[in-house]
């Protein structure tokens, strides 16, 4: 009785699995397509929930969130620095409202989940059978989540970014042209890829600019592939009426908003800081290897006035200690930086090790499994195009693709010749390429007859299936790791809060290791945090004017040399010795005796001058 129930069971199934792959041509409607699009979304947001905890990737984002808040400088910031005005002005009055909502933490996830509800939502409208839809469906479910899923928990607004222009990208190659229906049908087709390139650029400018070269090839791969009948002059008017001007408006839309943003700070102390934080970004990001020390470079820092003690400071990324650390001393510092970088090597031979990387790169396929995918996405259109009856379309399918690989090579080039390439960075560029190139296959695929050639997706398919399990792995791994680490900084926060009348300020890689929850501290992304960095990417800033005011406080030195209630909190691995000895260089005598323990990891130091 059982077998036969077992065998009812399996007949069942297969027959639903027949149905669901039958070649019946029931493409969605937009409503079912939104539907289903939201479920799947849905679930694996769901997943991510119950399996996993958000964070924020690095302090770049705790510290934003921070100023958003209030948490900073003790009232919700419109501008925030790394992002630019209106974006920042919205969220800061997000946090004006009642209750203790992380609007930013919320702002990313929706972003990110946003974006794959739009590409799964595109991609089952254009599917015109049950095997395709089906199968965009397991593609979604298996490919997006297993190369993406650690970055969907850790969130980095970078990564953010690139994603909602990845996003833009496919949805401009993949829209249907219909030029005949005015601006306004233009505007609904092209809208949201629009909006989504704005929205990004927002939230971060530079990543949008690099990324900006894959959403114009989809504009220009949309227009080779229009239509086989249609001559080239048809194929350039149709582009012209449509696609030309998005790129208008997005060009427009760059404009205003960074006129808006520069209109924002327009102050003498604002322009002097974004000098200051230029330069911070170039000798931190991509000569800091290459930093000039004093037993080298002693001549040099005695140019500029700065003691040993104080040039420390700049190794060790504390240099909010020294009010003579200032822009034009840090513009000379990265010169100097960029000497010895550059030394003895030419931009020829510069750019010969830049191929030579390149390539090896391409050849060792890193970066896996995006570059499995990729490669995966290279082979499937070649193979459709060169089994095209059409010969021109087959040549203006060739022509695009190797616009799109010459474009990615451009990038990747430029990259590895600044000597950066970061994770965050390569792997937004890595999604919009595997994107643009599903979304060539989705073209080319929507043209065949009932769909049969859909198996071709296979190999990708496959790969998703071999990904999945080790991109949960990894993020598991990551979680155990930081929930490790972290702990220490729970205790960190946990002891500041408990002194609110007290001034801590800590040494900056103290700290770089740690990360933090996303809606883990409900009831206290408001509130006004005691503790700051000697360092980092606001230091400086007006808003740490602000902050110091906030707290009776006139400048960092003076504070911890003189008020009662100021600390210094640094790891018990790093040596405070650097601090004690740049004290006796500016003349103030006296010791830092340690005042109490946090935990096993942090040492709280007071000042005590001589009498």
């Amino acid at each position: 009785m059982n077998k036969e129930k077992v065998k009812e069971f399996g007949k069942k199934i297969l027959q639903k699995a027949k149905r669901l792959f039958r070649e019946e041509k029931t493409p969605h409607t937009r409503v079912t397509a939104c539907r289903t699009a939201l479920a799947v979304t849905a679930v694996v947001f769901l997943f991510c929930v119950l399996f996993f905890d958000f964070y924020f990737d690095l302090n770049d984002d705790v510290l934003m969130k921070d100023i958003l808040s209030g948490a900073y400088t003790g009232v919700p910031e419109a501008r925030n620095i790394q992002m630019l005005f209106p974006i920042s002005l919205l969220l800061s009055l997000l946090y004006r409202l009642p209750g203790n909502i992380d609007w930013y933490g919320i702002f990313l996830l929706c972003c990110q989940f946003g974006c794959f509800t739009l590409l799964l939502y595109r991609t089952l409208r254009m599917a015109k059978t049950k095997r395709a839809q089906t199968l965009s469906v397991m593609l979604f479910v298996l490919l997006l989540p297993g190369v993406l899923l650690s970055h969907l928990v850790y969130v980095q607004y970078t990564v953010t970014a690139g994603l909602m222009v990845s996003t833009a990208a496919f949805l401009l190659m993949t829209a249907p042209l219909l030029p005949k229906e005015g601006r306004w049908g233009i505007a609904r087709r092209f809208g949201i890829p629009v909006a989504l390139i704005l929205l990004a650029y927002l939230l971060r400018s530079e990543m949008t600019l690099l990324m900006l070269p894959f959403a114009l090839a989809a504009v220009c791969i949309r227009i080779l592939m229009t239509d086989r009948d249609r001559s080239v002059r048809e194929i350039l008017l149709t582009g012209r009426k449509t696609l030309l001007p998005v790129v208008g408006v997005v060009l427009a839309g760059l404009f205003v908003f960074s006129a808006l943003d520069y209109a924002s700070t327009m102050s003498a102390d604002w322009h002097s800081f974004r000098s200051f934080f230029n330069a911070r970004t170039e000798l931190y990001d991509f000569y800091f290897y290459d930093m000039p020390t004093y037993e080298k470079d002693r001549a040099f820092f005695e140019e500029l006035g700065l003691t040993k003690e104080s040039a420390a400071l700049l190794d060790n990324y504390n240099f909010s200690l020294d009010e003579e650390i200032d822009e034009e001393v840090l513009w000379q510092v990265v010169e100097k930086a960029r000497e010895h970088h550059d030394a003895g090597r030419g931009a020829f031979t510069r750019l010969k090790d830049t191929c030579v990387t390149y390539l090896y790169r391409v050849r060792h396929l890193l970066d896996r499994p995006y570059s499995l995918l990729i490669a995966a996405g290279y082979i499937l259109v070649i193979l459709y195009l060169i089994l095209m009856k059409d010969d021109k379309r087959r040549i203006r399918g060739l022509l695009g693709l190797l616009l799109l690989f010459v474009i990615r090579t451009g990038l990747w080039m430029f990259l590895l010749y600044r000597e950066r390439a970061p994770e965050r960075i390569t792997h937004s560029l890595l999604l919009a390429e595997i994107l643009l190139l599903a979304g060539g296959a989705v073209l080319l695929l929507k043209e065949e007859e009932n769909n049969k050639k859909i198996f071709a997706l296979l190999p990708w398919l496959l790969i998703g299936l071999f990904v999945l399990p080790g991109g949960i792995r990894q993020t598991v791994v990551e979680k155990q790791r930081r929930e490790r680490v972290n702990a220490a900084q729970e205790l960190y926060l946990t002891y500041v809060q408990e002194h609110p009348d007290n001034v801590y300020f800590t040494d900056v890689y103290s700290t770089v290791k740690y990360s933090e929850k996303m809606f883990d501290r409900f009831g206290r992304n408001k509130a006004k945090k005691n503790a700051d960095l000697m360092g980092g990417w606001a230091a400086k800033s007006p808003l740490y004017q602000k902050r110091m005011q906030s707290f009776g406080l006139t400048d960092m030195q003076s504070a911890i040399a003189e008020e009662e209630n100021v600390f210094v909190i640094s790891s018990v691995e790093r040596e405070i010795g650097w601090l004690q000895s740049y004290y006796i260089s500016k003349g103030i005598d006296g010791t830092f005796a340690e005042e109490d323990r946090i935990g096993d990891d942090f040492i709280v130091y007071r000042f005590e001058a001589e009498q």
